[in-house]
């Protein structure tokens, strides 16, 4: 299983709103993909995975503001399921 955290963009950055999720809980993720756009006070972002699996848990929803390196979603391979 892959925590996924939400990253720290510049070194002033201590929080960042979740915009959109572009994958939903059960999808499959593959390395690359695009899963998710943060919003912080200076930019908009599109953060790619990390990790190939299952999208299995959606921590925190779309509008929340989340500490950097907080967990936000688990990615876990398909032989996990």
């Amino acid at each position: 299983m892959h925590n996924i955290v939400m990253p720290k963009l510049g070194f002033t950055m201590t929080t960042g709103i979740i915009q959109k999720w572009f994958k939903q809980e059960g999808d499959i993720v593959n390395r690359g993909d695009k899963l998710f756009e943060i919003m912080t006070d200076k930019v908009t972002f599109e953060v790619e995975s990390f990790h190939s699996g299952i999208l299995k848990e959606i921590l925190k929803k779309e509008g929340e503001e989340v500490p950097v390196r907080e967990t936000i979603a688990y990615i876990i391979g398909e032989d996990e399921v």
